[in-house]
Formats: C-alpha cells, sequence, structure tokens
C-alpha cells in the first residue's frame, strides 16, 4: 500500500505509513468510500474530515505538567533532536469500531465525542513525560524516548497505557449510556529504532520510523482486545519484570521474516517500584570486598546500638543495589555472637527512587510511609486509614485524627474540599514532625534499617525530609543506606553534602569505581561459564563493556541472544557469528543516550562529533571538522567535567578518550546515516591536511573514515592495510581489509580487473589460511562471474584454478569429481590461451586430488608432470608447491631417499621465498620421511623448527601437523602417555 502522504510503499495490511505515521485510509462515515489517510474532504460526497485533524496547542497544552513543557519548550527552541536516531518505545491507542460508531451520529457530534476522549488519552502520555507524535480521527500516536530519553521509557508507554484504559472508564460509561454505543479503547505497545524528523512549534513532534517498528505498534493495536493493552516481545522483555503479562496466541504479524511473541498486558505487579528489577544473571559479586566488609561493620555496629548513614556512590551499572542487597543480606544471617536480625524485633524497609517522580512532591516519602504499612502500588486505596491506624499504634495508644488525616492527604486520599486545612508550611512542618515521631517510635522496638536505592531520581522535598530524619541517628540505633550516582545537578547530592558536613562522625562514603582488568577477566568467567564463546568475542565484551559489571552482563545477554538466533541457520557457528553487527541491547543504549541528553547542547553536539573520530580522538581533528565552532575547547572542558571524556595524550598530540567505550558507541548511534557519512569523509580529509607526513601511521584510520564515508578514496588505504596484516599472517585482519577494499572498488567504475584479482587472491588466500575452505570458495566464484561479466578469459582461467585448488585441499570441502571437473575446464582453456604457466599449475592441483584420493599411481605421474612444467618454465614457487606435494606420493610408495631429495629442495625455495606456512608444511613432511627412514633424531629437529615457526605465526594447522609426526615416534618407542600429549 502507498502512503499518499510520503509515498511510502508499506505491507499489506499496514494502518499507518513505516515512513510517516500517517493513516493510510479513512473510510467516510457518511458513504463508506476509501479515501487517502491525509485528505480533509470526501473524495466522493465532499463530507468533511475536519474532525480528524490534530488539536490546537491550546486544547492540549492544558494537560501537559508545567515541567514536561519547560523541557519541551527548551527541546524545540534548540532543536536538540532534528534528525537523530533513536530507540523509542512506540504507543498506539485506538477507539475500537469507531468507523461504525461514527456512522450512526453527525460527523460535528462524533468529533466532540473524539476530542473529549483525546482529553482522557493525551493526559497519560505528558504525565511520563511521552510525546504526543500525532492525532488522528480515532487514534493517538505517542513515542516515549524522544525528544527527551528516559531509561525506563517502555515501563513509562505501559505505566501510559493502563492510566489510558483506567481514566477513560467513566467517560466510557457515560457515552454508552448516552448514545448506546460500544464505547471502548485498545491500546498497541512496541519498542524499536526509530527517526525522529524535528520538533514542532506547537509541542508536536514528527517522526519517520526506520524498519518496521511502528507498523508492529500499530499491529498491536489493531488485534489488541477492546480495553486491553497488547504488546510486542521486545517491549516485554524490557518491562517483564515490573507488570504481569499473558502470551497472546494466534495472531499473525504480517511482515515479520521470524515468528515474535505477543503479550497482553494484566496489570502491574504488587511490588511495582518497592521492588527494583533483579538482576536477571544471579550476578556474581566481583572486586567488592573492601566495600562488603564495611558494610558488614556497620551492620555489626547497628546492632550494638550506634546510629550511621552510608551513601554509596557510582555510576549506573557499577554496583550500588547490588551491594545494598548484599547490606540486607548480612541483616538476616545468624551468626554465632548475634540473633538473627528479624529476631531483634527491627526492621528493613528499602524504597527506589523512580525517573518520573522527580517533580513530584514527597513522592519518595510517600513509598516509605507505604513501606511502613506493608502497602504496595496495587494496593486497595480505601483500606489506607484503617492501615495508619493499625501500623501506628505504638503502646496501645492509636494515632490521633490529625496524623491519619495528615498521611490520607499525603498518599492522596481523596477527602474532598476542606478536609484537609494544612498547606503551605504548616503542611511541611507537620509532615516533619509526625514522620519523624513514627520513625523514632519504631526505631525504639529495635535496630533498624531505611535502604533508598537511586535517590538520584529523588524529588528536592523528599530529600529534605530526609535530611531532616538524618538526625535520629544521633540517639537511635537507625542506619540510612543511600544509593545514587555522582551528580551534581540532581537532588541527591545534597545528602552527599550535608551528610559530609553535618554527620561527619557518623558518615560513610563509598565511592565505586569500574573493575580492573583482573576483576572483569574474573567477572567474565563466571557469567560465561558453560558458554561457548570465542577469544575475539571475549574481547570485544572487555571492552564495551569498560569495567562496568551491568555493562558486561547485559552485552553477553545480547551476544548470547544472538547466537541463540544464528546458530543452526546454515551451519553458523558460535565463533562465527559477526560480532560487528551485535548492537548495544536497548536498555543500555537508552541508560546512555539519557545521560547524554542531560547534557547542554553544544556538548552533546561535540560529544556527537567526536564519537564519529572514534573512542580515542585528535583535538585537532576534532575542532578542524566542527566547522568554525568557536566552544569547543570550552565544551571539550564540560565533558570532561561531567566524566564522559579523559583527557588521554598531550605529545605528540592532544587526545582525548571516551570514558566508556559504550558512550562513545551511543553517542555514534543517534546520528543519521547521511550525516555520520559526511563527518566520516571530512575526518579522513582532516587526517590527509593535518597529518601530512604520517599518512602512514594514519593509513588505518584515513582508510576506515573514507569506507564509512563510501568515499572510493579509501582503496588504496585498505589495500595497504591488508597487505600489513598479510606480511604478519593476520589473517582475520587481512580478510577484513580485503572485504572493505573489493566494496570500496565498487565505489569506482574506474578501477581495473587486475586490482580486483588481486583483491579476490589475496582475501582467498588469507581464507585458506583461516582455513576457512567454504568461504574461500565462494569468494573464487564470485570472482569468475566478474571475470565472466568482463568477457575476459584470462581472469576465468585463474577463478576456476583457484577454486580447484579448494577442492584439492584435504578439507570439508575436498572433492575429487568436482576438482577434476574444474581442471579439465581449466586445462582446455589454459591450452586455448597457451597457457603454460597455469599449466603447471593445474598438474599440481591434480596430483594432490589423486593423492587425497589414494591414487598414488597417478598422484606420481601427474606429480613428476608438474615438476618438469615447473622447472622448465622457471617457476620457482610453484616447483616448490609441486616438490613439496609429490614428495608425500614418494614416500608413499617407498621412494624415501627421493621423498627426501625433493623435500630439501623445496625447504630450500621456502626460505629463499620467506614463505613461513609453506616452510612449516615442507618441514614436517620431511620429519615424516625422517620417522619412515628410521632418523628419529633427525625427525625431532625438523618437527621442532616447524612446531616453532607455527607457533610464531599462529597457524594451528602447521602446529598439530608438525608435533603429529614426532607422536608417531613416542608412540612406535612404546611412550604412549607422552604421545598422546605431543
Amino acid at each position: 500500500m502507498i502512503c499518499s502522504n510520503c509515498q511510502t510503499v508499506n505491507i499489506e495490511d499496514a494502518k499507518f505509513c513505516m515512513n510517516c505515521g500517517e493513516s493510510l485510509n479513512i473510510t467516510c462515515p457518511r458513504c463508506k468510500f476509501n479515501n487517502p489517510g491525509n485528505a480533509k474532504f470526501c473524495v466522493n460526497c465532499s463530507q468533511s474530515f475536519a474532525f480528524r485533524q490534530k488539536k490546537t496547542v491550546s486544547q492540549t497544552k492544558n494537560v501537559i505538567p508545567k515541567e514536561y513543557e519547560e523541557k519541551l519548550t527548551i527541546a524545540r527552541t534548540k532543536q536538540s533532536m532534528k534528525g537523530e536516531r533513536r530507540i523509542v518505545t512506540i504507543l498506539f491507542c485506538d477507539v475500537k469500531g469507531s468507523t461504525s460508531m461514527a456512522e450512526k451520529l453527525d460527523p460535528e457530534e462524533w468529533a466532540e465525542i473524539m476530542n473529549q476522549a483525546f482529553d482522557f488519552l493525551i493526559a497519560p502520555i505528558y504525565k511520563y513525560e511521552g510525546t504526543l507524535a500525532r492525532l488522528m480521527g480515532d487514534s493517538v500516536l505517542a513515542f516515549f524516548g524522544a525528544p527527551l530519553t528516559h531509561e525506563d521509557d517502555p515501563k513509562r508507554a505501559l505505566l501510559a497505557g493502563l492510566d489510558m484504559l483506567e481514566g477513560i472508564q467513566p467517560f466510557k460509561e457515560k457515552i454508552i449510556e448516552k448514545h448506546k454505543l460500544d464505547f471502548d479503547v485498545r491500546v498497541g505497545i512496541n519498542t524499536g529504532l526509530v527517526v525522529v524528523g524535528g520538533v514542532g512549534s506547537d509541542l508536536y513532534m514528527e517522526y519517520t520510523a526506520l524498519g518496521d517498528a511502528i507498523n508492529i505498534a500499530a499491529r498491536m493495536e489493531q488485534t489488541a482486545e477492546p480495553g486491553t493493552i497488547q504488546i510486542w516481545e521486545d517491549t516485554h522483555k524490557l518491562v517483564k519484570n515490573d507488570f504481569d503479562f499473558q502470551e497472546v496466541l494466534g495472531i499473525d504479524v504480517k511482515g515479520k521474516t521470524e515468528q515474535g511473541k505477543i503479550y497482553q498486558v494484566q496489570g502491574i505487579k504488587s511490588k511495582f517500584q518497592e521492588v527494583k528489577t533483579t538482576i536477571k544473571m544471579n550476578m556474581p559479586l566481583v572486586g567488592r570486598e573492601k566495600e562488603v566488609n564495611l558494610l558488614q561493620q556497620k551492620i555489626e555496629s547497628l546492632r550494638k546500638g550506634q546510629g550511621q548513614i552510608i551513601n554509596i556512590i557510582g555510576e549506573a551499572g557499577l554496583g550500588k543495589s547490588r551491594l545494598i542487597r548484599e547490606a540486607k543480606s548480612f541483616s538476616e544471617l545468624t551468626k554465632k555472637d548475634l540473633k538473627p536480625f528479624g529476631e531483634l524485633g527491627n526492621r528493613w524497609d528499602q524504597i527506589f527512587g523512580v525517573s518520573y517522580e522527580t517533580t513530584r512532591p514527597y513522592s519518595l516519602i510517600k513509598k516509605l510511609i507505604k513501606n511502613f504499612m506493608g502497602l504496595s502500588t496495587t494496593s486497595d486505596i480505601s483500606k489506607i486509614r484503617k492501615n495508619i491506624i493499625d501500623n501506628f499504634t505504638f503502646n496501645t495508644v492509636p494515632p490521633t485524627k490529625e496524623v491519619v488525616d495528615l498521611f490520607e492527604l499525603l498518599l492522596g486520599v481523596d477527602k474532598g474540599k476542606n478536609k484537609n486545612p494544612l498547606a503551605g508550611e504548616g503542611l511541611k512542618k507537620s509532615i516533619y514532625n509526625e514522620l519523624y515521631n513514627i520513625l523514632e517510635a519504631l526505631v525504639i522496638q529495635g535496630p533498624t534499617v531505611i535502604a533508598i536505592d537511586d535517590l538520584h531520581w529523588s524529588d528536592p522535598a523528599s530529600v529534605d525530609l530526609l535530611i531532616h530524619l538524618f538526625s535520629l541517628s544521633e540517639k537511635l540505633p537507625i542506619l540510612f543506606i543511600c544509593g545514587f550516582r555522582p551528580d551534581s545537578l540532581s537532588p541527591a547530592w545534597k545528602i552527599k553534602q550535608i551528610a559530609d558536613s553535618k554527620f561527619a562522625h557518623r558518615y560513610t562514603e563509598i565511592k565505586l569505581e569500574t573493575m580492573s582488568e583482573k576483576e572483569s577477566d574474573l567477572l567474565y568467567s563466571q557469567l560465561v561459564k558453560g558458554s561457548k564463546i570465542s577469544a575475539k568475542i571475549k574481547s570485544l565484551i572487555l571492552k564495551k563493556s569498560d569495567g562496568n559489571p551491568l555493562f558486561m552482563e547485559e552485552v553477553i545477554r545480547s551476544i548470547q541472544e544472538n547466537q541463540s538466533k544464528s546458530i543452526g541457520k546454515a551451519g553458523i557457528k558460535p565463533s562465527e557469528i559477526d560480532i560487528d553487527s551485535i548492537a548495544i541491547p536497548d536498555n543500555l543504549q537508552s541508560l546512555l543516550a539519557a545521560q547524554i541528553d542531560r547534557i547542554g547542547e553544544g556538548a552533546k553536539q561535540v560529544l556527537q562529533l567526536a564519537s564519529v573520530i572514534g573512542r580515542s580522538f585528535h583535538h585537532d581533528v576534532l575542532t578542524k571538522i566542527s566547522q568554525g565552532r568557536n566552544n569547543v575547547d570550552s565544551e571539550i572542558i564540560n565533558l570532561q567535567q561531567l566524566g564522559l571524556i579523559l583527557e588521554s595524550e598531550r605529545e605528540p598530540y592532544l587526545e582525548y578518550i571516551f570514558r566508556q567505550a559504550l558512550t562513545q558507541e551511543t553517542a555514534y548511534n543517534t546520528i543519521l546515516l547521511k550525516d555520520r557519512r559526511d563527518f566520516h569523509k571530512k575526518i579522513g580529509e582532516a587526517f590527509i591536511e593535518l597529518f601530512p607526513d604520517q599518512k602512514d601511521e594514519f593509513s588505518s584510520i584515513i582508510g576506515h573514515h573514507f569506507y564509512q564515508a563510501k568515499d572510493s578514496r579509501a582503496l588504496k588505504y585498505l589495500i595497504k592495510e591488508g597487505d600489513t596484516a598479510n606480511r604478519f599472517y593476520a589473517n582475520i585482519e587481512a580478510i577484513s581489509f580485503y572485504s572493505k577494499a573489493i566494496e570500496a572498488s565498487k565505489w569506482d567504475s574506474s578501477i581495473d580487473l587486475d586490482t580486483m584479482e588481486y583483491l579476490y587472491s589475496s582475501r582467498g588466500r588469507a581464507l585458506e589460511l583461516s582455513s576457512n575452505f567454504p568461504e574461500a570458495l565462494e569468494n573464487y566464484k564470485e570472482f569468475e562471474s566478474l571475470a565472466i561479466q568482463n568477457n575476459s578469459k584470462e581472469k576465468e582461467l585463474w577463478a576456476l584454478v583457484a577454486q580447484a585448488l579448494i577442492y584439492s585441499v584435504p578439507s570439508g570441502e575436498f572433492n575429487i569429481e568436482s576438482g577434476l571437473a574444474l581442471v579439465e575446464k581449466a586445462k582446455s582453456l589454459a591450452k586455448e590461451l597457451n597457457d603454460q604457466v597455469t599449466l603447471a599449475k593445474i598438474y599440481w592441483i591434480m596430483t594432490n586430488l589423486y593423492r587425497f584420493h589414494q591414487n598414488l599411481g597417478d598422484a606420481q605421474i601427474i606429480g613428476e608432470k608438474a615438476i618438469k612444467y615447473a622447472r622448465d618454465l622457471g617457476l620457482e614457487e610453484q616447483l616448490a608447491y609441486s616438490l613439496n606435494d609429490t614428495a608425500h606420493t614418494y614416500s608413499m610408495n617407498g621412494q624415501v631417499t627421493r621423498a627426501k631429495e625433493v623435500s630439501l629442495e623445496a625447504i630450500k625455495i621456502w626460505r629463499k621465498l620467506g614463505n613461513q606456512p609453506m616452510l612449516t608444511d615442507s618441514l614436517a613432511c620431511l620429519a615424516t620421511i625422517s620417522i619412515y627412514s628410521g632418523n628419529f633424531k633427525e625427525a625431532y629437529k625438523y618437527s621442532d623448527e616447524a612446531y616453532e615457526i607455527s607457533k610464531s605465526i599462529d597457524n594451528v594447522w602447521g602446529q598439530s601437523y608438525s608435533r603429529y609426526t614426532v607422536g608417531l615416534i613416542d608412540l612406535e618407542n612404546g611412550k604412549i602417555s607422552k604421545s598422546i600429549k605431543v
């Protein structure tokens, strides 16, 4: 279906355009004609669709919380989100059966109903700081994650959806009663990648969606039952610990290549917000021995009656919550000299700050009060009075009516106007006094711990009251444990300052740092225990996580999920997963994007530019590509103060580095692809201009940036780096460089076929040395097609011989039928072209095809022919190959002396040519021949040299083959255990 607004082609049953979000059709309520989605009047009968238009800002502005409106205004003024990629949670809400209902009413009457309904549907979006992207005839489209990203946007979207369903109930009943219409709404939610288009002047935002994320959200809404919320699995995995769900079966999501799971939201968990999402992998505690011991000491001091204040300060993911949980475990354990914590009558109360309550006065304190009473978010509000009386009755004395009224007011019990006369300073004073008295009475019953996690999300009023309660630690056994991030702009920072100054004698500060390399390695080993993850992927995990336990846990989970989806497809093995395709997990990306959003716009733009340069970046390069910005240096200082970047070098160049690799990756991921390419191009040019005499030094960097820019200038740098890697037998790196060079060659039509042959030949050889014969075969087939397209029989012949060579190697690809078929085709073409050099190579390939097929007679005859051709033509390298492999046939045919002669000649040539892999092969062969002649000492000598060379170039096959030969000696001498070990 083609969108009439932007001409994007959508899947067949799409309701909204995947590119612009526009409704793809509208049925006229008068004549039933199906009109395009952006129609203002019916094409058939001219019926006005005015009721479908967006509300004006005056209609919706009154539902936007003042604080969020200010944030949106700042975003709009700075246009900070114009043209960025974002992980966003998409919410669709519509009225089920609106078309049939609308036809029963006058369009103006229906428009009035929908406008009233929108008031109920829009308010929850703004309450949880979502963005109203679009209003349609019967639908609302909202985004959570832009222009402001929050760590918990999926959770906010579900809370908004639940509020929508609850809030519209009275209106729904009114419409049913008045108009006899089956009026109800349904919600669909999905989380995915979108491209943000810009902030409009009326607090609306326009979006385009990348991929099918928006269509899936629409599909969730279209298939949801009235009065329910339906979500896709991508959102479910991010919120499954906070809500109750029921899996929905039998719904087909067209356009999806893989089967996904759909869930219906049943409601929030009974301990929602009171119990923070637990660590899913039961993460071990590594590198925190000092902190754990300190917490244990403070718990024991508390048992002895000493009040304490502990602040655990650290960046997201460093283990603040984990340490608090550890402290709780100490309070529950029995020691020989102490009774269990619970038997002393004491208590542990723990609450958590959440990001969408930072502007709600006393939101954190309300949780503490509910915790005292054993209430949760889902508790019946009508029972609060009884709970207050039951829980705050001490020594048979119930709380006064004023106290009950006060706490009812705090907890949101609506008692009508003038029922709670306290307000302003009087109300604040009463709250302070009564909560102090309540907590004091509780602590008198036994040692008490008040643990507050994520305090950086607290509202200022709760922080001030908490500081007031700190004075209880001077006279009673109460321990306050506060966990928060090192953000000097958050209300929690006041906790640190006051505790450090007024309560220094009671105060302990635990500042968490990232893990050391040794600790990271230990945690990694524990997290992946039993999993098959290659050394290269391990290196990636350690690099990306940068010593942050949570980051490591999430990256490992992402990779394991990637592997589980990939393994089994076309025989993919765990070690073959494309690690470059593994994205940052959505929850981490949202967490880091939220941190980036909180910095100033100028600093953010500099951070994004720096992220394109790389994890480390040169000051001069950043300045040059910043298009004349005068404030780059001041923003760099700002970013250092915020702890996002560090100065890494001053000489010979001023250089900085991102403190977290994932921060760099997240900032980079927000940039539009077209803008990235432009920046990469400018960076490549900047390096050439700024360092004209160090182009060799920066060759790989320049090549990388031109490659990312899709600039054909990348080709020469990529070839250079590939050749360098090839010389050092760094085969994986060589394959990567040559592959990129092949891709870059396609951007320049002037690249000749000789250059292409060099690239395919070099990549093919590196693949062979890595024993990746299937890909090597595909590599040569690809070049064969290219040669045929260019009508080049010479290049076609080369490709045929290269493929035949793969079939002649003793690997999983060995196939004498396929090999001989190619050989015959190649021989015919070589004779047509009178190519004697290639014929020499063909005979050598035939030697191996017969040899490994155990046709040793034909193998020796063809081998001698291959040697003669190569010797007569003066083909030194080809002669060495033919000598080396024919030596095996001589040896296996019992002609040991001749076998030794040709092996020694081959070794001499390999040493001259510097071909290390083939030198090890000939040495190992000679070791075997020495065994057959009974010269064990000589066999050990050749084997040892082959093994040492193989180790130096990381040639696993060479190591195995060279030691196999001497293993035969030990076996012959009866030293079975030694033979097995070798």
